[in-house]
């Protein structure tokens, strides 16, 4: 069907993790930055005006500087005029005023309820109330924020309360997790969209050297790229590596409420590279034998792993654990998935002993799989329901 051309959609965005002129420098790497640079992407999309919560300073230092990013995305700081206290009349108000002209003043425009309020998180969406800007709400969050448990048992309630609240005053909620879909579901909240998570294969085309600071690793390399978090099944992992020594195993990313990259540490065949930005990860990726997924097997954490996408981009071959029961058909069957120890072993021989001819075949399938679940085409469904 032929995409209407003269929608003139414009976007405010909150929770994007800096600013526009930062982000294209500092690469798109989280869900919500890659699905930022997709709604900039989007022909139907004019204007993208991302909001941040600033100080009084940078607010006026943004006003008056000159504008050095694309046209179509301009970066707007908020912040407060007064402390809002109850001993400061009509210190709210002034606020909300003082709101307007911080828009006016650096869009040229106000928001108009039929923009679109784009929110990703709790923190952007409390802000965006905060300062009682009008319009469309879509709110998106990426994996089930009540069952996590790294949110404490005594915060459940409240915010269930403010995702509850959130489902009432969103026209769509978007999660790539179905469990976090189902309890908006289960509290009356149907205008739920399974918006699954992406990938921008131009950052895996070019031919990419082997990183130095792993070049003197012998193969069978094994990789393994993310937060080393609670939600990482540790024991399968530790014995996993313990049992096959001849095996080298590398790690990309930091803890997260962990201490796990010391026990990772401490074992002879791992190397733990730490934090790398986004455009160096292909490289890595691109110059292993087989990449690692090993989530736990919790309902809630049924998360839509970005690095399962950007492994198929890479072209390397995945095994994971079968951590939710959609993990498979969600793939096209492309990955391994199991939760026992000697089914992983083998399925990490299997793929280390393919022919050429069953890689090609894998090769060719992955790249029509990766093509066809772009962030691109995730936004451009969003935008069609919009």
């Amino acid at each position: 069907m032929k995409r209407d051309k003269s929608k003139n959609i414009c976007v405010y965005y909150f929770g994007a993790d800096m600013p526009w002129e930062e982000l294209v420098v500092h690469g798109f790497r989280r869900r919500n930055t890659c699905f930022l640079q997709s709604i900039v992407n989007n022909n139907d999309v004019s204007k993208v005006y991302i909001v941040r919560q600033s100080t009084r300073r940078n607010v006026f230092k943004n006003i008056f500087k000159s504008k050095k990013v694309t046209k179509k995305v301009t970066d707007i700081f908020i912040a407060s005029l007064l402390p809002e206290r109850k001993w400061l009349p009509l210190s709210k108000q002034i606020n909300t005023l003082f709101t307007k002209f911080l828009f006016l003043a650096q869009t040229g425009r106000t928001p108009k309820t039929t923009d679109i309020i784009w929110i990703y998180w709790i923190a952007a969406f409390l802000f965006a109330q905060k300062i009682n800007i009008k319009g469309r709400y879509i709110f998106d969050v990426d994996h089930n924020i009540i069952g996590d448990d790294n949110l404490p048992d005594s915060e459940k309630d409240r915010v269930a309360g403010i995702l509850t609240d959130i489902g009432h005053k969103s026209e769509y909620i978007l999660s790539s997790s179905r469990s976090m879909v189902r309890w908006f579901e289960d509290k009356g909240i149907t205008n739920c969209i399974t918006a699954r998570n992406g990938i921008d294969p131009s950052r895996f085309t070019n031919k990419l050297p082997e990183p130095d600071d792993i070049s003197k690793i012998s193969h069978p390399r094994i990789l393994y790229v993310g937060t080393l978090s609670k939600w990482i099944n540790t024991d399968l992992l530790i014995k996993l590596i313990k049992k096959h020594p001849e095996w080298n195993f590398i790690f990309i990313g930091g803890n997260y409420k962990t201490g796990l990259s010391s026990e990772l540490e401490a074992l002879p065949n791992v190397t733990m590279l730490g934090f790398k930005l986004a455009e160096e990860v292909p490289a890595y990726m691109k110059n292993v034998d087989v990449a690692l997924g090993m989530y736990r097997d919790i309902d809630w954490l049924d998360v839509d792993s970005m690095k399962f996408y950007e492994y198929l981009a890479a072209n390397v071959p995945v095994v994971t654990t079968n951590y939710h029961p959609n993990i498979n058909v969600d793939f096209n069957e492309l990955i391994l998935s199991s939760n026992n120890l000697s089914e992983i072993e083998e399925m990490i021989n299997t793929v280390l002993t393919r022919s050429d001819k069953l890689k090609a075949e894998w090769n060719k399938e992955a790249l029509n799989f990766v093509n066809n679940n772009t962030w691109d085409s995730r936004i451009a469904d969003v935008i069609e329901k919009l």
